[in-house]
């Protein structure tokens, strides 16, 4: 991944150098803001380097939770899922028709944008228990009997993205909303599975879980972010 996104930073931001010297009309424009969507809430930073290029750096924290009920092989459990994620994001950004030619505004605001990201935490987990006892035949099991299994995925920190923007979109002179669309590309998980009391010796199911999840690796970004321009 490292040898994919970096080589593709360096070029955009190499013919943002090249643009701010043959343009007339580079902007050189630093804003500062907040944004929150899928990947939670955090602050960035940008910098034009002309009316075209520029590059952006953020971070983000989110914390999400929810409990469900699983049946598997006719039998109910509560399950109560959670992921945890923080990252610090480096892209760059290009808008190919902010020009003052350009016949649309909104395609002014569009911006195609590349970096990577490094997760310093991303992790998943699960945990089910019984819902109700067991029932096998004439035998029945209590379910504070049976025990629990807990599962947890562990990413690498690093991640590529790519996506589109819709950037300074104007409130006022110097406040702007920003829109991103785009995903990062995670590596494949690594996956500890451990049950205790009934349900210990699951471990042997660690590498099937593991496989399952291994196409799981699209981290969609949907994001609205509000910038003050410096």
């Amino acid at each position: 991944m490292r040898n994919s996104i970096f080589p593709l930073l360096a070029f955009l931001l190499g013919m943002s150098f090249v643009s701010t010297a043959q343009t007339k009309d580079a902007v050189n424009r630093v804003d500062l803001g907040i944004h929150g969507g899928t990947q939670g809430f955090g602050i960035n930073g940008a910098y034009s380097f002309s009316n075209k290029f520029g590059v952006r750096l953020s971070s983000s924290l989110a914390s999400f939770g929810r409990s469900d009920v699983l049946t598997w092989s006719g039998n109910e459990y509560n399950l109560s899922m959670s992921s945890n994620s923080g990252n610090a994001f480096m892209q760059a950004e290009y808008r190919p028709f902010n020009d003052p030619n350009s016949q649309s505004r909104l395609l002014q605001k569009l911006a195609i944008t590349a970096g990577a990201a490094y997760f310093y935490k991303l992790k998943g987990s699960a945990t089910g228990v019984p819902a109700k006892d067991y029932q096998m035949g004439d035998l029945t099991i209590n379910k504070e009997d049976i025990g629990s299994i807990n599962a947890t995925a562990k990413y690498k920190p690093l991640a590529p993205y790519a996506g589109l923007a819709l950037r300074q979109m104007k409130i006022q002179s110097k406040l702007s909303l920003n829109l991103d669309i785009g995903s990062h590309y995670l590596s494949a998980p690594e996956v500890t599975l451990v049950g205790d009391k009934l349900l210990s010796g699951n471990e042997a199911n660690q590498a099937i879980l593991e496989n399952n999840l291994k196409g799981y690796r699209w981290l969609p970004v949907l994001q609205l972010g509000l910038s003050y321009h410096l």
